[in-house]
């Protein structure tokens, strides 16, 4: 079970494509979740043409589909395809479906989805945090003999 998440994350097996545990982090835009695909029977790992998959790519949540997402792929040795733009704490099921077009290795050639693949997962907790502007005071500037007492302030 990926520490990441709460709840629950789901994994369907598939014969041609295995995926890492999701990983859910906090982003910009809200709440993102990643995870690695590798082919079942090479073992090797995929990297997705972010065009390719938008395409074949759906998420619900509570039985409705997700529109407001983008996706990225995060590159290096172990490339991870990212879905940013979630809520936090909300769960969500992936769909990557069938028709999907994919490379084993830069050379070879495509290979096309056979099935879909579900797969269900929770975004993290949002993060507490304060943020403060320093073009914003606490205390008015212009005020005079003013004090502050406790909540409120008091005019002497």
């Amino acid at each position: 079970m990926n520490p990441d998440f709460t709840n629950f994350e789901v994994f369907l097996t598939n014969k041609e494509l295995g995926f890492s545990p999701l990983q859910s982090v906090e982003s910009e835009s809200g709440a993102r979740v990643c995870s690695g695909f590798y082919h079942q029977s090479l073992g090797t790992l995929l990297n997705f043409q972010i065009d390719q998959i938008l395409p074949y790519l759906r998420i619900f949540s509570k039985g409705e589909a997700i529109s407001n997402f983008s996706v990225a792929m995060k590159e290096g040795t172990s490339p991870k395809l990212c879905v940013n733009g979630l809520e936090f704490s909300k769960s969500y099921k992936f769909r990557l479906l069938q028709g999907l077009s994919y490379k084993t290795c830069p050379a070879c050639p495509s290979t096309v989805l056979s099935e879909s693949i579900k797969f269900y997962g929770q975004t993290q907790s949002r993060q507490p945090k304060i943020e403060l502007n320093p073009s914003k005071t606490i205390l008015p500037l212009a005020a005079k003999n003013n004090w502050p007492t406790g909540f409120g302030s008091r005019r002497v």
